[in-house]
Parts: C-alpha cells; structure tokens; sequence
C-alpha cells in the first residue's frame, strides 16, 4: 500500500508497513538533493555522533544523539548567520 508523506507523518501507530514507506520517501528525498549538499562522509562529525556509543535504552541514544545533532546544526546556523552580518557590514 502506497502512503502520501502527509499519511505518514500524522499517523499515531508505527507500523512495518509506514515505516518501511518512510524509508522509501527518505531516499527519494536524499537522492533529490543538489550537487551542491555535502554528502555524509565516514569522518565528519554527524557520522561520528549517529554511530557514537549506544546508551542504555534506545530512547537515551535516540535522545543523545539528536541532541548532539541540534547543537552542530546550530552552531553551523550561528556561523552561517555571522558571516553573512559581516560580509552585509
């Protein structure tokens, strides 16, 4: 059974069927991205915290890892922000 992305994201049950779905619309939606977005690499710092030491239940490592995650995407949004202000002054 085919799913809409809206169908897959406001529905409250996980199933095999929806998460296998979702897999599907996440590498149609990798392999749509521009030449231009770095590709995850072996040595970058987001590989490292994805593949980074399992913690007691899979929530906490779930948790720990995108937490992880925000703080890098935020400080790359700060650096981003401050160097378009300089580069605006």
């Amino acid at each position: 059974m085919q799913y809409t992305v809206c169908q897959l994201f406001v529905c409250k049950i996980s199933t095999l069927a929806i998460i296998k779905q979702l897999v599907k619309v996440i590498g149609t939606l990798s392999n749509s991205l521009l030449d231009s977005v770095p590709k995850g690499m072996k040595d970058n710092k987001i590989w490292e915290v994805m593949n980074s030491k399992e913690q007691d239940t899979p929530h906490e490592t779930f948790n720990q890892r995108f937490d992880a995650l925000f703080v890098i995407a935020m400080i790359l949004m700060i650096a981003f922000t401050l160097s378009i202000r300089a580069n605006l002054a």
